[in-house]
């Protein structure tokens, strides 16, 4: 059936009330099941809302379930470009539990938004002395809430508390007024936050391939002169012979080894020929030094910016590095494609699945991933592999960088 946002938002009211909820976390465990409902209208799929009340190691708190197909699978962070921070990324971080998990052919959505403590006493009474006594100190009282971790709906409801004890509404609301733009200050960081991340991965990207550069040029003329050296030992000794030969054959080794880490770093081709060529050699390198048979799908077809390719190639190493590591797969498909708007490189392997442990992982890990993902205006999917396995799906949007796609 199709979810009702009115009636789940009545519902998180009413079991919300009997919690004993304030009204103000009664609009955030509000604007979750809406976010949750809006995005299963979204999908144009059916959908079943379960809103209860919960109580777990002496807590209380609203447990907001929804279930739908398992073929939609794990869209747990997409953000929508024009409505940062809304959607299921933004009911995460209002929730105080957030899970996405498929179980019996369904995925499930689970949301928990628990009782929250009462709001600190001095910070009421702090508000209303600059309020009746210092009202020149509005904007530090504000900026000292944010650095305090309050949030704009707890603002909201200190100012509603105060209007009704103030001798003077004009003064208390022009208090508020001036106590606000240090919270405008933090919205706004989030759009210059995403820009300097973007910017980072810039000045990453050339690194690599200053340091790519130097594996290729510098290393390349040590090894070619020990090499030389190498043809040149004359001890008049067969074993001494045999010797040489071994050291020529490891220096030609580690020639090898470093001129393959230099194309995977500053790989020719995705310069050259782009996204798909680049990551067809890539999984031809894996197969052959991890021995691991790696396939790749390009059904793509078709020219991306320079930006977004590097991207997805970037993600798609990283992403291969930590199926070799964590995961104990034989077999890895790699597929490039569109899809909604974005491009998606999906890897999937027939290693162990998802564990706590593989979630967790830290550095160039599947936290790595997420989180390259998100700064550029990305998400990760992934969904188990039945029988056993797992399907990682890098989302980037279309527009990165206002790039257009090419044919």
């Amino acid at each position: 059936m199709k979810v009702d946002v009115a009636a789940a938002r009545e519902a998180v009211r009413e079991t919300g009330l009997a919690l004993g909820f304030p009204l103000p976390d009664l609009g955030l465990a509000q604007a979750v099941v809406s976010e949750m409902c809006l995005y299963a209208l979204a999908l144009n799929r059916p959908a079943d809302l379960s809103v209860t009340a919960l109580h777990r190691a002496g807590r209380a708190g609203i447990s907001l379930v929804m279930q739908v197909p398992v073929e939609i699978a794990q869209k747990e962070t997409e953000d929508d470009e024009r409505t940062p921070g809304l959607g299921l990324a933004g009911a995460k971080r209002l929730s105080g539990h957030w899970e996405i998990s498929v179980r019996n052919g369904k995925t499930t959505v689970h949301a928990i938004m628990w009782q929250p403590g009462a709001a600190p006493a001095e910070l009421a009474g702090r508000y209303l002395r600059v309020i009746e006594t210092e009202p020149h100190q509005a904007w530090e009282f504000g900026r000292q809430a944010v650095l305090g971790g309050l949030g704009i709906t707890a603002m909201a409801a200190l100012h509603a508390e105060a209007m009704q004890r103030v001798s003077s509404p004009a003064r208390a609301q022009r208090c508020f007024e001036e106590a606000l733009p240090a919270f405008e200050m933090v919205y706004r960081g989030f759009g210059e936050a995403r820009t300097s991340m973007n910017e980072i991965h810039e000045l990453l990207e050339r690194e690599t391939e200053r340091i790519a550069q130097s594996l290729h040029d510098e290393a390349g003329q040590v090894l070619a002169a020990l090499s030389l050296g190498v043809d040149g030992l004359d001890c008049g000794r067969e074993a001494c012979a045999a010797q040489a030969l071994r050291l020529k054959a490891m220096v030609e080794e580690a020639g090898n080894l470093f001129r393959s880490l230099s194309h995977e770093l500053r790989p020719p081709l995705l310069e050259d020929e782009g996204l798909a060529p680049a990551l067809r050699g890539l999984c031809e390198s894996f197969s052959s030094r991890r021995r691991m048979d790696v396939e790749f799908h390009d059904d793509l077809r078709r020219r991306l910016d320079p930006p977004l390719e590097r991207a997805l190639y970037r993600t798609a190493q990283t992403a291969l590095s930590n199926v070799v590591r964590h995961a104990g797969a034989t077999h890895v498909v790699v597929r490039i494609y569109a899809s909604e708007g974005s491009v998606v490189c999906a890897v999937r392997d027939n290693g162990r699945g998802l564990d706590p442990e593989r979630q967790q992982s830290a550095g160039l890990g599947l936290r790595g991933v997420r989180e390259f993902a998100a700064a550029l205006g990305g998400a990760i999917e992934l969904e188990p592999v039945r029988p056993h396995g797992l399907e990682m799906r890098i989302r980037l949007p279309d527009s990165l960088a206002d790039s257009k796609l090419k044919d």
